[in-house]
């Protein structure tokens, strides 16, 4: 709770393929944080806080054209 780990992020988005899925709900803000801090990020929105679960097809769809075959 008290750690920040922005660097971190940026650095591991620099170096590792990443993908950050974001609730719609929080899109236009966390879409922004992302984007600053984790600029290498691939970047999807989808569903809310349980958007494994609740549309777990199109999640399931998201991850595979992410990671390489």
């Amino acid at each position: 709770m008290f750690s920040d780990y922005r660097e971190e992020a940026k650095l591991g988005s620099d170096a590792v393929p990443t993908l950050t899925v974001i609730a719609e709900h929080w899109a236009d803000k966390a879409r922004s944080f992302v984007e600053q801090h984790a600029p290498k990020s691939a970047i999807e929105v989808l569903g809310g806080h349980l958007m494994f679960w609740e549309h777990d097809e199109k999640f399931n769809q998201i991850v595979e054209k992410f990671i390489p075959a």
